[in-house]
């Protein structure tokens, strides 16, 4: 038969061969905690720093664009938890604004200190009336978060310009020139990404083809982010950029990644930062003090980080800064 002996004690003990069955569940068995210790191993790399400061926002009124929902709420939240005087929900969709305002009371948030205001990136004219409403209303922002934004949206605007290079960084571009010229704005944090590093050209007034397949819009208006944060340093602005991670939001919509979120998105979740972990690095910023950070600088992590080497060039900073300028300037 299939029995084999074995010297044990000096004794010869029968024992039968695993079954083909057994032999397989155990190469099951092997195999998922293969694949269950790489997914950890992802899960830390992507997890990230999360900023150790205890910094308090006592005494701040702080904006945050794209307050609804994924970084810019998770940040909303912590700042208002952390003390801010004001925290300002800067949004488009009134109901998803007031949903999100409603939950941050619910989980402690003070209702006095939390409020709306609504702004669509993708029309100048909403731009303007938001920087004017801010004017009636605060002598000072502490902090402008500019997190808002789209990974794709094909089109134009009815300012005429691509909806993604609008919603993501001409919005917040004229948003800032507009406080600055009405309030006394003391720093702005730009939520950026990874991908501006990808970018293959600064200038913006090269046609960049849009499709569900390609990023090369997003790429060019996150690089533009950046480059934006260092001129505005060079002008004694506190100003920083910031790449929040791999963070599971719901920016996917409306690209072919989506696919991913519908089908893998107990997966993704775990592997890949919480919205709470993706705005560590953007609350550092918001938060830390000015000596502790350097001007106009790019971080990942809550560290300082390299940016394209594009941005290295003063010239090309200078010229994407009048490009921006003159594409915004009718309503400057």
């Amino acid at each position: 038969g299939s029995d084999i002996y074995a010297l044990h004690s000096s004794t010869l003990l029968p024992f039968s061969l695993p079954s083909p069955l057994d032999t397989i569940m155990l190469w099951l068995f092997s195999a998922a905690s293969g694949i269950f210790a790489i997914l950890l191993i992802v899960r830390w790399y992507l997890k990230g720093k999360n900023w150790d400061g205890r910094t308090s926002a006592r005494g701040k009124t702080v904006i945050v664009t794209g307050s609804n929902s994924g970084i810019g709420r998770a940040l909303a939240e912590e700042l208002q938890m952390r003390g801010a005087d004001r925290v300002i929900l800067a949004c488009r969709s009134a109901q998803r604004a007031e949903d999100a305002r409603k939950e941050m009371i619910q989980r402690g948030a003070e209702p006095d200190r939390v409020s709306i205001e609504l702004v669509d990136l993708m029309s100048f004219g909403s731009v303007i009336n938001f920087c004017d409403r801010i004017k009636e209303e605060y002598g000072t922002i502490d902090v402008l978060v500019c997190n808002a934004g789209v990974l794709h949206a094909e089109g134009v605007t009815e300012n005429g310009h691509e909806k993604l290079l609008q919603a993501n960084y001409l919005g917040h571009f004229l948003m800032v020139e507009s406080l600055r010229s009405r309030v006394n704005l003391k720093r702005v944090v730009f939520v950026s990404s990874l991908m501006h590093k990808q970018c293959k050209t600064e200038d913006l007034t090269v046609e960049v083809g849009c499709s569900a397949l390609s990023t090369a819009q997003y790429e060019r208006a996150k690089l533009a982010e950046v480059s934006y944060a260092k001129h505005l340093a060079t002008q004694g602005m506190e100003s920083y950029s910031c790449n929040p991670g791999v963070v599971h939001t719901n920016i996917l919509a409306g690209t072919w990644m989506v696919i991913f979120e519908t089908y893998l998105s107990p997966l993704l979740g775990f592997i890949m930062k919480n919205p709470l972990e993706g705005a560590q690095t953007a609350l550092m910023l918001s938060l830390a003090p000015a000596d502790k950070l350097i001007p106009g600088a790019y971080y990942s992590d809550c560290r300082i980080d390299a940016t394209h080497p594009l941005l290295k060039d003063a010239a090309k900073i200078k010229r994407l800064h009048e490009q921006s300028v003159a594409l915004v300037k009718d309503f400057l």
